[in-house]
């Protein structure tokens, strides 16, 4: 995936991270530190205080992803991997309470979101998951620049890492 220029990830159908590129390590977190059972994505998305910062936007973006973790919940052949995880949520988060019983299911989930660096700047993204077919179960996320300031801000990070990747 490092051959990519934009950052991308791949989850399983649990959306635990179980690979990533360069820039998504430079750009949104390093993972490779991370135990398996650490890297879900959907949990680091629902209970990261990084994300409660802008509370309107924390709302909607929550009411999203617990649609869209509904619709994997509803078409998995192994309910017992979400289960846990559903229980874990009830738990920790009020709003996955909330949204988890409300009626709304996403089959595809789409936003903008940024990552910002101290040298270069807020960089904003659209992403998008793809099923991939060779492996059933499994989604690569990309991260394509929204804009033309952010394309190039993005394409100096991906030219210094692979340039400091040669020296």
């Amino acid at each position: 995936m490092d051959s990519l220029s934009i950052p991308a990830l791949v989850i399983v159908e649990d959306w635990t991270v179980v690979g990533w590129n360069a820039l998504v390590t430079r750009l949104f977190r390093d993972y490779a530190p991370l135990p398996r059972e650490e890297r879900n994505l959907f949990r680091i998305l629902m209970l990261n205080e990084r994300y409660r910062t802008d509370t309107v936007r924390y709302r909607e973006m929550a009411r999203r992803l617990v649609a869209r973790f509904k619709w994997d919940y509803s078409r998995t052949s192994r309910p017992q991997v979400f289960e846990a995880l559903i229980a874990e949520m009830q738990e920790a988060s009020d709003l996955f309470r909330e949204y988890w019983e409300a009626a709304e299911i996403r089959s595809h989930f789409e936003d903008v979101n940024s990552a910002t660096l101290p040298d270069v700047g807020e960089i904003a993204f659209h992403h998008t998951s793809y099923a991939i077919e060779e492996v059933p179960g499994q989604r690569l996320i990309l991260f394509a620049p929204a804009d033309r300031a952010s394309a190039d801000k993005l394409r100096r990070v991906d030219e210094e890492m692979r340039l400091g990747a040669v020296a």
